[in-house]
C-alpha cells in the first residue's frame, strides 16, 4: 500500500498509483497538456484492480484501448511534453470515487473504484460501445 495521501487524506492503492501515473504519461505521449478520463480509462486496463472487473464484465481490453487511443486527437508537438495536469473531467471522477470511499468509510482508493465512477461521465461509452453497464458482478468494488 502507498504512504502517498491525496489531498482528502485518503491512501491511494500503490497499483492505482502507477496507474495514475500512468494516465500522464500517456496523455505525455499523445503530446496532451491535460489527462482527460481517456488517458485514465487507458491506465485502468492495466492496473491491477480495474483489469478482473472489466474481465468479468467482458470487455474486450485491447479493442477498448485501440477505440480510445483513435478517438485521441493527435497534438501539434514534436516531443512529449513534461508538464500534465487533470483536466476537470478527470477531478471530478476523482471526486467522485474519493466521496464513494468516504461513503462507505474506506480508506484507500483502487483502480476499481475509479473505474466504477468513470460511468457518470461521457468517457463510459466505451465501455458501452462493449454493452457494459454501471452494473457490477458481485463482489465488484461498487
Amino acid at each position: 500500500m502507498s504512504e502517498i495521501k491525496t489531498e482528502f487524506l485518503f491512501t491511494i492503492d500503490f497499483d492505482f498509483e502507477i496507474s495514475f501515473q500512468g494516465d500522464t504519461e500517456i496523455a505525455s505521449e499523445q503530446q496532451s497538456d491535460e489527462a482527460a478520463p481517456e488517458h485514465l480509462l487507458i491506465a485502468l486496463t492495466e492496473d491491477a484492480d480495474a483489469v478482473p472487473i472489466m474481465r468479468a464484465c467482458n470487455v474486450d481490453i485491447e479493442r477498448l484501448r485501440r477505440n480510445i487511443f483513435a478517438s485521441l486527437p493527435v497534438g501539434n508537438h514534436d516531443a512529449r511534453l513534461e508538464r500534465v495536469h487533470p483536466d476537470a473531467s478527470f477531478r471530478t471522477i476523482m471526486r467522485r470515487a474519493v466521496g464513494h470511499i468516504r461513503s462507505v468509510e474506506g480508506d484507500e482508493i483502487t483502480g476499481a473504484h475509479v473505474l466504477v465512477q468513470m460511468f457518470a461521465d461521457p468517457v463510459a461509452r466505451f465501455l458501452q460501445e462493449q454493452g457494459r453497464r454501471r452494473t457490477a458482478p458481485s463482489g465488484a468494488a461498487e
